[in-house]
């Protein structure tokens, strides 16, 4: 067993020796002050993911749910599904970056796995120069930002990532039985997760239906199987998402291909138009090729280096060429197509969408080198060695490839000494973070602030009453359930939904509800975190001080989460 072990941890040292550097970066403590994890930023993404999870361990459903009130989330389920398993452990909102570090973990062996396959027959006949090119891809694989950084947050493309690494390593193997059922529920599992997605279901369903045609086999009970798989899953979900939000991808398309008088669908000042293309498909196109500041969220790191995007998009285009290679990179080519122009009609232009994109121009970098080192296999070929001059002739090339072979091998060293020397300060920084240092999470402790003070007062019949401009359902994640809420503004999020969110009351003049709870006997407060640059907000917040007089009460934050007490004037 230990020899077995042994041999394993050999064969595969590249591999985890990558591992340990990837767990030094996602290493960080979710329950700590030390790192922004509490934060559970963005909003109000994370709360359509998280609550839902700990409503239904709850027994309320998959809804958002708080004081008896229940809320449709507007995000497919999947993702929400996930994260229930190690809620039930412990019913605590951080929980959900351990599920995201096992995605991200899963994601990264399938990501090894997909390049081992591709590099297999170079390793064979040159493994120096193959180990180089894995070491180096797979480093920069997991020092990528937003690969070690994204499971932080609890948002669904971490979910997509590890569906598209399994999806795409499904596209590797043999078309058996059991892949064939696997690549259906991958397909519609990337709608499940995210609507986004929907191209990375379309595109994925019609790779997998051509890789059944093209390959040995029963192919029409193959391509019926694949086909049963996806479409009892797709109405399977259509049909709860129907009873559930009275809606469905069925009635969306409907009235996208048969618009109704009047429907704004795929028209100017809509969510998707094709207006917006002209705008955002040369800015994704832009971002594949590397180097380039887009948004992904509210960071502007390029998603990739340049050489890798440059190198990459080349790679799935030579790709292409290469009978080994031809059906891969078509169909990673196609997802990825397909994704743009799709996304490019979306009103907002944010890489998070396209987050797939970074293993696949990886996987396209891994595709170039290696057709490249193929078509410099020093070995003599049949026709060199069939007759004498040939073979002469082949004793002078195969010492001018296997030069330019050492080349190769050397110039991937470099590539990764640069990168690595480029990239080495942010991640020491990122470790030394984890490690040693720490990221201050204010969301998270503007919440410990309110419960510590209002720990401290006396109890009495009627619960004192807070007003934030920050998500009630938020709060409700670390409340010790000292004091109940109201909204600072209409503007705020959820602000569509104050009945479920903040009670039964009439929204129309919050400063006179603000005045009957004081007018009952009610204690009534009113924080400042969570103003942010939001000017409405702080107009809000400041003509609340100029109605009442506000008495501080407590400070906390540095000031930026202070408590005052509301009385009449």
């Amino acid at each position: 067993m230990i020899m077995i072990k042994l041999t394993m941890l050999k064969r595969h040292w590249i591999f985890f020796l990558m591992l340990v550097i990837f767990l030094l970066l996602l290493a960080k403590n979710p329950f700590s002050v030390r790192t922004l994890i509490p934060n559970l930023e963005p909003y109000p993404d994370t709360i359509h993911y998280i609550n839902p999870a700990l409503s239904f361990i709850q027994g309320h459903g998959l809804r958002i749910w708080r004081e008896g009130r229940g809320l449709m989330t507007t995000v497919p389920p999947l993702y929400t599904i996930f994260l229930v398993p190690l809620f039930l452990i412990k019913q605590d909102a951080r929980m959900f970056y351990f599920t995201n570090v096992i995605l991200a973990l899963f994601s990264y062996l399938f990501f090894y796995l997909i390049i081992n396959r591709l590099t297999y027959e170079v390793r064979r006949h040159n493994e120096k120069t193959a180990s180089v090119l894995i070491g180096t891809t797979l480093f920069i694989y997991v020092t990528n930002y937003f690969i070690y950084w994204y499971p932080t947050l609890a948002m669904s493309e971490n979910l997509t990532l590890f569906l598209f690494m399994g999806g795409v390593y499904l596209l590797t193997l043999p078309t058996t039985r059991k892949n064939i059922i696997l690549a259906g529920l991958t397909a519609v599992a990337f709608y499940i997760t995210k609507y986004a997605s929907i191209p990375l279901t379309g595109t994925y369903f019609l790779s997998y239906g051509v890789k059944i045609i093209i390959e040995k086999g029963d192919k029409l009970k193959n391509v019926l199987i694949l086909i049963l798989v996806s479409a009892f899953v797709f109405l399977a979900y259509s049909l709860w998402e129907w009873q559930t939000k009275g809606s469905t991808l069925l009635m969306t398309l409907i009235g996208v291909f048969l618009p109704q008088k009047g429907s704004t669908i795929f028209s100017s000042g809509s969510w998707f138009s094709l207006n917006y293309a002209a705008k955002n498909l040369p800015r994704y196109i832009h971002a594949l090729f590397g180097g380039y500041a887009a948004p992904f969220l509210w960071d502007q790191t390029p998603i990739v280096p340049k050489m890798v995007g440059t190198l990459g998009l080349t790679g799935l285009i030579l790709g292409g060429l290469s009978k080994k290679t031809r059906f891969l990179s078509i169909s990673l080519s196609s997802i990825l197509l397909s994704s743009i122009l799709f996304m490019s009609t979306f009103y907002s232009f944010d890489m998070r969408y396209l987050n797939f994109a970074i293993p696949t121009l990886m996987i396209g970098f891994v595709m170039f080198w290696m057709l490249i080192i193929e078509r410099l296999d020093p070995r003599p070929s049949p026709k060199m060695t069939g007759k004498n001059t040939l073979f002469k002739l082949g004793s002078i090339v195969i010492p001018v490839k296997t030069g330019i072979q050492s080349a190769i091998t050397l110039f991937l060293c470099f590539l990764f000494l640069y990168y690595s020397a480029t990239n080495f300060i942010r991640i020491k920084s990122q470790i030394s973070i984890n490690l040693r240092y720490a990221e201050t999470p204010w969301y998270y402790l503007s919440i410990i602030k309110m419960n510590e003070y209002f720990s401290t007062l006396p109890e009495t019949e009627k619960k004192p009453v807070v007003i934030s401009s920050v998500i009630p359902y938020y709060i409700d994640f670390y409340s010790n359930k000292t004091y109940d809420l109201l909204p600072l503004s209409k503007h705020q999020e959820f602000r569509n939904h104050k009945t479920e969110a903040w009670g039964n009351h009439d929204y129309a003049d919050l400063l006179k509800i603000y005045e009957e709870y004081l007018s009952r006997g009610y204690n009534v407060y009113v924080d400042n975190y969570g103003l942010g640059n939001e000017k409405v907000l702080q107009d809000d917040h400041t003509l609340i001080h100029r109605t009442f007089k506000t008495e501080l009460v407590s400070e906390g934050c540095l000031g930026a989460c202070n408590i005052w007490k509301l009385h009449l004037k």
